[in-house]
C-alpha cells in the first residue's frame, strides 16, 4: 500500500511552507525587540482670551474647556499605554509663567 499527495495538496503545500517560514521570522523578530519603559511628557500651553457672549444662557462654556479635554486624553493613553510600558504625563504651561 503506498500513500501519495494528492492534487489538493500540491498546491497547498508550498503556500503552507511560506507562511510557516513567514511565521518563524516574525518570532525571531519580535523575541530580539527590547522592551523598555517610555515616559511621555505633554506640554498644554494655556492662552486666556476674552469669550463671546453665549447664545443661550444654558450652553455657558466650561473654564477649564481645553484642559479637561487633554487630562481625558492623557488618561486614555494611560490605560492603553500600560500593556506596553508606556506612561504619559501633561504639564500646564501659561504664556505668563514663560515671560522672563
Amino acid at each position: 500500500m503506498t500513500y501519495s499527495i494528492t492534487p489538493q495538496w500540491r498546491y497547498y503545500l508550498p503556500k503552507f511552507i511560506h507562511w510557516m517560514r513567514s511565521m518563524a521570522v516574525v518570532c525571531l523578530m519580535s523575541a530580539q525587540m527590547p522592551a523598555y519603559a517610555a515616559e511621555m511628557r505633554i506640554g498644554y500651553l494655556l492662552q486666556t482670551r476674552a469669550l463671546p457672549p453665549a447664545l443661550s444662557n444654558l450652553d455657558q462654556p466650561s473654564p477649564d474647556e481645553g484642559l479637561a479635554g487633554a487630562e481625558l486624553g492623557i488618561a486614555d493613553n494611560n490605560s492603553s499605554g500600560k500593556f506596553s510600558g508606556q506612561n504619559f504625563s501633561a504639564a500646564r504651561i501659561s504664556p505668563s509663567s514663560c515671560a522672563a
